[in-house]
């Protein structure tokens, strides 16, 4: 249950933008820190499945616990 509403979340936030991306980030700002918590490894498949293509990008995470590290830039298709 929280996997698809971390995915529908990922959904609202690219349907907003122009260009329709969106990353980890912009999706863990949305949820509640217990929820980020207890999604654990499930995070993994946020952006699973045939709705999503990775654009060939990536960007340095804001999060304080990802170090700076690299992550995917996703596309709604």
């Amino acid at each position: 249950a929280l996997l698809a509403k971390a995915r529908a979340l990922a959904v609202q936030v690219a349907q907003q933008r122009r260009d329709r991306t969106v990353t980890a980030d912009d999706v863990y700002r949305l949820l509640p820190p217990a929820d980020i918590h207890h999604l654990g490894n499930a995070a993994g498949s946020l952006f699973r499945g045939a709705a999503w293509e990775f654009t060939g990008r990536r960007t340095r995470s804001r999060r304080i616990t990802n170090h700076a590290r690299e992550i995917k830039v996703w596309r709604l298709r």
